[in-house]
């Protein structure tokens, strides 16, 4: 008994006619015939009634029988496809916030995908101290993060440089030039890309709140296009990249501006994977291309 029989017999049940079968699975009809006889053969008794003339058939009572068996044969034979599927391909996991993965990585993933078919991605949004608690509890392969916290199971390292931005509407009232304290903190979206930009606020706010502070990218986007003119955001390369293509918003020199934001690669101490050397070998190659961004881990090999 074989999957293409079973195959055979169910396309008769279904479409009525040996002609309609033959044709809804791409084989001729004497191969269809000849299937259905094998299968009757194998199992000592005729599964479908054959007339001269009439073209539907009827089942057998056998036949009648037999069909919620063929369909557990199908359904087995699928899923004992998936399995083995399953085993041949392997699994990628990560951790980041929005920005990253829509501004920095989607590129690189996509090439990794073309590069290794084999792989599923398990891509998860964290801020981070999730993200270090799901690397530290196997959740996830790697993270990047904008803080570098200490775990003893963990390895961190510098990933990857960007410079800091100064955006804001590009009907805002600012010169070309802006100082910080030109700039209010109650007209600030505020993102905390990393630990350098809560300390510049800090310093130069001291205890006063922004107006908005959110973890994603979309929502800074979202209130700068509709907030007040005034309205102002710190960003790093890859967002300010983005923003500052969309003619509502405009980039503007910031003087004593934040620190460079460091985006730190988080792993298991006996963590290795060859996609991660892809990875990032695609991510040095992308960033060679973008201003004010650095890749920071040494790259041996290239892909192409």
């Amino acid at each position: 008994m074989t999957n293409q029989e079973i195959e055979a017999f169910l396309a008769v049940v279904r479409y009525g006619t040996l002609s309609k079968a033959a044709e809804r699975i791409h084989i001729s009809q004497p191969a269809l015939s000849k299937r259905i006889a094998s299968l009757e053969e194998e199992l000592y008794c005729p599964l479908i009634l054959r007339k001269k003339g009439i073209r539907t058939v009827s089942l057998t009572e056998a036949g009648s029988a037999f069909v919620p068996v063929a369909n557990k044969w199908k359904e087995l034979w699928q899923e004992s496809k998936e399995v083995l599927t399953r085993k041949k391909r392997q699994n990628f996991s990560m951790a980041a916030t929005d920005g990253p993965y829509l501004y920095v990585f989607a590129e690189a993933l996509q090439q990794l995908h073309c590069l290794h078919e084999e792989l599923n991605f398990q891509l998860r949004t964290l801020n981070f101290a999730d993200a270090y608690r799901m690397v530290e509890k196997g959740g996830v392969d790697l993270a990047f993060v904008g803080v570098n916290y200490y775990y003893r199971a963990l390895h961190v390292v510098p990933a990857y440089r960007e410079q800091m931005y100064f955006l804001c509407r590009a009907d805002a009232p600012f010169g070309e030039t802006v100082h910080p304290t030109e700039l209010s903190a109650e007209k600030c979206i505020f993102s905390g890309y990393s630990g350098g930009l809560y300390q510049w606020f800090e310093r130069w706010f001291h205890e006063k709140k922004p107006l908005v502070e959110t973890d994603l990218v979309a929502q800074v986007e979202l209130f700068l296009s509709h907030g007040e003119t005034d309205c102002w955001t710190i960003a790093p390369a890859s967002v300010a990249a983005y923003l500052s293509q969309k003619p509502q918003f405009a980039l503007r020199k910031l003087e004593k501006s934040p620190k460079d934001r460091i985006v730190y690669c988080v792993t298991r101490n006996d963590f290795a994977s060859s996609f991660q050397e892809d990875f990032f070998a695609l991510l040095q190659h992308q960033m060679a291309d973008m201003e004010g961004m650095e890749w920071l881990i040494p790259i041996e090999k290239t892909v192409k």
